[in-house]
């Protein structure tokens, strides 16, 4: 055993040891009251990022949401206008069909037209030999009536005119 243990304890370094001891204790005591106290405002300063974040949080759920609803009428929005704009197409399409059949109606015209005029040429050419080969009185009733044949002849074509204005 070693020389301390054989010495009796006495009341004074009872004492002593007690109030080194309380020293120490309060020493102690202080250090970890400031330490709870730095680890307490850490804490306290978490909580209030935490508190934060989550406002934060909220904010970003309640603008997702009215970005989704918002898409969402975009969405339909999109929807209507494809649905228009297929109608167009539509549209579109027969107005093609109808533009080729006019076309062709047109070339018809002309090619008609045309046909009239060659046949009127020919007319007119036919009625000035006629006028050249005939006597007058003759001639004044085969004019006449030539005349009505061209007044006939102009007035198809005038109707024809009046179909190609359309």
């Amino acid at each position: 055993m070693s020389a301390m243990s054989d010495q009796p304890v006495t009341i004074s370094i009872f004492n002593r040891f007690q109030r080194e001891l309380f020293v120490h204790l309060e020493g102690l005591e202080t250090r970890l009251t400031a330490r709870v106290d730095a680890v307490n405002t850490r804490v306290d300063d978490v909580y209030g990022h935490i508190d934060g974040l989550y406002h934060r949080l909220d904010r970003l759920e309640i603008e997702y949401e009215a970005i989704r609803v918002g898409l969402g009428r975009v969405e339909d929005r999109l929807g209507q206008v494809e649905q228009r704009l297929e109608g167009v197409e539509q549209q579109l399409d027969r107005m093609d069909q109808r533009l080729g059949t006019f076309e062709a109606e047109h070339r018809d015209l002309v090619a008609t037209v045309r046909a009239l005029d060659e046949r009127l040429s020919r007319v007119e050419k036919r009625m000035e030999e006629l006028i050249a080969a005939e006597p007058r009185d003759v001639l004044r009733s085969e004019i006449r009536d030539l005349k009505g044949r061209v007044d006939d002849l102009q007035a198809r074509i005038d109707a024809i005119d009046k179909r190609l204005e359309r």
